[in-house]
């Protein structure tokens, strides 16, 4: 599964994790009142390193996207 992050109105994508578990990691970082780093890529495909920095006030939407999607040639609005 790959998940897109919407942040700063940029898109980032996490692969090899599941939504539930990153859902886990900002719900953790914001239940303990300080700040926090996630970890994503920089677009698609050969994208480069990202760290997302997670806190209190800090809009992130998590939407995920099943690669079979892109096989099967659904073209998912950003």
């Amino acid at each position: 599964m790959q998940i897109e992050v919407v942040y700063g109105g940029a898109t980032y994508t996490i692969s090899d994790r599941s939504l539930s578990d990153v859902q886990e990691h900002v719900e953790a970082t914001l239940a303990s009142g300080s700040f926090g780093w996630l970890e994503a890529a920089d677009g698609y495909g050969t994208a480069g390193p990202a760290r997302l920095l997670i806190g209190p006030g800090i809009s992130v939407v998590l939407v995920p996207r099943d690669v079979r999607d892109a096989e099967a040639g659904i073209d998912w609005p950003s």
